[in-house]
C-alpha cells in the first residue's frame, strides 16, 4: 500500500513555522494538490490553528484539517491524539501529502519513533526552523549552544538548550529563519557553529518562509 508523505515543521515559538506552513499551502493550492494539515498548539486558544483555518485552503469542514490544542503532540496523550487525527484524515480523504506543524515544546524523538512505524504515512521531511537572530543574540552567534547543551548532559539536567539541540539533531533539513535581519557573514557563522550537532544535515537560510514545495517532496524519506 502506498504511504502518504508527511512533512513535519518543528521549531520554537516564533521561529516561523506558521509562515512557512501558509507558504507551502499556497504553493500546493496553486498546483491543485490535495493537502491535509495537522496543527499542534499548546495554548487552549489554538492561535495557529485559527490562522491556518482562515487561509480557506484547509478547514475542518472539508475534512483536511485537524487542530490538536492544549497538549504537546510528542507526549503520550499527544501521540494518541495524532494517531486519531491521522486516522480520520486518511479515512475521509486521500491527500497528496500531509503537513504537521508541532508546538514549540515538542520533542522530536517520540514523533520520529511513532511515524516511522505508521503503516499509512511515510516521514518525508523533518524540518527544524531556528531563529537566527535568537541564536546570534542569546548564544554568541550560536557558539555557546553546544557547550551549554553538553553541560546539561554532564549534570543530568535539561534546559531549553537541550530541546533546541535535539530539534537540530533529529532534523533532515535545518532552516535558519529571520536571516534577512542579519549580515550574511553572521548567518554563515551561526550555521557553522551549530552544524556539529548534525553534520550531515543541509542548512538553508529561509526568510519569510520562502521554501519551494518541490524541494521538500523530492527529498528522500527520513532515515535517521
Amino acid at each position: 500500500m502506498k504511504r502518504t508523505p508527511l512533512i513535519i515543521l518543528n521549531g520554537f515559538l516564533g521561529a516561523g513555522k506558521t509562515t512557512l506552513l501558509k507558504n507551502l499551502l499556497t504553493q500546493a493550492h496553486k498546483r491543485r494538490m490535495a493537502v491535509s494539515v495537522i496543527v499542534n498548539d499548546m495554548s487552549e486558544l489554538d492561535v495557529d490553528g485559527v490562522l491556518i483555518a482562515n487561509t480557506e485552503i484547509v478547514d475542518a469542514a472539508s475534512n483536511n484539517f485537524v487542530s490538536i490544542s492544549a497538549d504537546s503532540i510528542s507526549s503520550r496523550s499527544g501521540i494518541q491524539k495524532l494517531d486519531s487525527a491521522l486516522k480520520n484524515l486518511l479515512e475521509k480523504r486521500s491527500p497528496d501529502f500531509i503537513l504537521l506543524e508541532t508546538s514549540g515544546s515538542s520533542h522530536p524523538l517520540p514523533l520520529v519513533r511513532y511515524l516511522r512505524e505508521h503503516p499509512q504515512v511515510s516521514l518525508k521531511a523533518f524540518l527544524s526552523l531556528v531563529d537566527t537572530v535568537m541564536l546570534n543574540d542569546d548564544y554568541d552567534g550560536g557558539k555557546k549552544l553546544i557547550p551549554v547543551f553538553q553541560e546539561h548532559l554532564n549534570r543530568g539536567t535539561r534546559g531549553v538548550e537541550s530541546l533546541l539541540a535535539e530539534q537540530i539533531m533529529f532534523c533532515n533539513k535545518l532552516l535558519l529563519t529571520k536571516n534577512d535581519r542579519l549580515p550574511f557573514y553572521v548567518v554563515t557563522e551561526v550555521a557553522r557553529a551549530i552544524h556539529p550537532l548534525n553534520p550531515q544535515v543541509a542548512i538553508m537560510a529561509v526568510p519569510w518562509g520562502n521554501l519551494q514545495l518541490d524541494e521538500l517532496l523530492s527529498m528522500p524519506d527520513y532515515d535517521f
